[in-house]
C-alpha cells in the first residue's frame, strides 16, 4: 500500500467477539510504504464509540512524533503487532479479522474498507462505498462511527458468504460453506471459473473448470487418462448420470492423492468440478478438507436461465 509521504496513516482491525487492534504506521526509510508501530493499541469487542475513536487519535499522534525505520523494523518477528490476537501467521490472521486502513493528510481524512486477496495480504477495495472521506478535524465519534460503518460492511459480508459466477451459457452457479482454510486464487492461471486452495497445502485444492477432461470418453479411456494423469491407481469408481444436472461422476484412489471429478451439464457443455487431497501430507486434516470440499459441493445451485 503505497502513499503520498506527507499522510499520517493508521491501521484498523476488528474481529466480532475478540475486539480491535490499532496500528499507527510509520515510514520505512528511502520507501514510499509503512511499518505498524510496536506494540499496537488492543480494545475489546464492545468498546464506546468515544474511547475507539479517541484511540485512533492517538495512535495518529503516535504516527506523528514516530521516526522513520529501517526495513529490518517490519520484518522483525518480536515486534509483530498482531501477535497479541495470538495467531501465528499474518495469512491466518488476516482471514479472520476485518481492516479498514485510515489516512490523514493536511485538509481531510480518508478512510478505505481493505478487501483480503488471494496471497493473504489486505489491498484496498475499488468499490466507491468503501471510502470515506472527514474533515482533518474528525472528532472521534465520527471516526468511530465512521470504521463501524465500514466494518460492519464485512460483517454482512461474511454473514451472506455466498458465492456466484456466471458459466459461459450465462447460467450462475452459486454455493456456499467456503471453510477459513481456503484461499480463493481466482481462476488460478488456467480455463476456470474458480480455484480454492488449502493454505497449508496448495495441493489440495477445488475447482470449476471450463474444459472437461473426461467428457464424452468411455469408460476405458476414463480410467488410462486418470492413469496418464495420476499414475498407478488403487481404486476406481465412474457412475454415469450420478444424479440431476451431473453428466459422471469419478472417483480415483492412488498411493498419494484422493480425486473426485463431477460434470456438470450446462446446457450444451459440462462444467467440471474437481477436487483432490494429498493424502501423504496432514493426514489427520484428510477427513476434514474432504468434508468440506463436499460440503460446497452439497450447496452448490445450478441456476439456469
Amino acid at each position: 500500500m503505497e502513499s503520498d509521504t506527507n499522510e499520517l496513516r493508521v491501521y484498523v482491525y476488528y474481529k466480532p467477539n475478540f475486539g480491535y487492534i490499532i496500528g499507527s504506521g510509520i515510514k520505512i526509510k528511502e520507501m514510499a510504504a509503512y511499518a505498524t508501530l510496536y506494540p499496537a493499541i488492543y480494545l475489546d469487542d464492545g468498546i464506546s464509540d468515544y474511547d475507539l475513536g479517541s484511540s485512533i487519535i492517538e495512535a495518529f499522534r503516535l504516527s506523528e512524533s514516530s521516526v522513520e525505520v529501517d526495513i529490518s523494523y517490519a520484518k522483525d518477528k518480536k515486534k509483530i503487532f498482531w501477535d497479541h490476537s495470538g495467531y501465528k501467521s499474518w495469512k491466518a490472521f488476516s482471514k479472520d479479522f476485518f481492516s479498514v486502513t485510515i489516512k490523514k493528510k493536511k485538509n481531510n481524512i480518508v478512510l478505505i474498507r481493505d478487501v483480503r486477496d488471494s496471497y493473504g495480504g489486505f489491498v484496498y477495495s475499488e468499490e466507491e462505498s468503501d471510502t470515506i472521506q472527514l474533515d482533518a478535524n474528525a472528532t472521534s465519534s465520527e471516526l468511530s462511527n465512521s470504521v463501524k460503518h465500514l466494518m460492519n460492511k464485512n460483517v454482512t459480508k461474511q454473514e451472506n458468504a455466498t458465492v456466484t459466477f456466471q458459466t459461459l451459457n450465462n447460467n450462475i452457479v452459486e454455493y456456499s460453506t467456503i471453510p477459513d482454510f481456503l484461499i480463493d486464487i481466482d481462476d488460478g492461471g488456467t480455463d476456470a471459473y474458480k480455484i480454492y486452495i488449502d493454505e497449508e497445502n496448495d495441493e489440495n485444492y477445488i475447482g470449476f473448470f471450463i474444459e472437461p477432461m473426461y467428457e464424452g470418453l468411455s469408460i476405458e479411456e476414463v480410467k488410462e487418462k486418470a492413469y496418464r494423469e495420476y499414475g498407478d491407481i488403487v481404486s476406481y469408481r465412474y457412475e454415469k448420470k450420478h444424479k440431476e444436472d451431473v453428466e459422471y461422476a469419478i472417483c480415483i484412489k492412488t498411493k498419494d492423492k484422493e480425486i473426485m471429478v463431477l460434470g456438470y451439464k450446462d446446457d450444451d457443455i459440462i462444467m467440471e468440478v474437481i477436487y483432490e487431497i494429498d493424502t501423504k501430507k496432514n493426514t489427520n486434516r484428510i477427513d476434514s478438507i474432504r468434508d468440506s470440499f463436499k460440503k460446497i459441493i452439497d450447496s452448490m445451485l445450478f441456476k439456469k436461465f
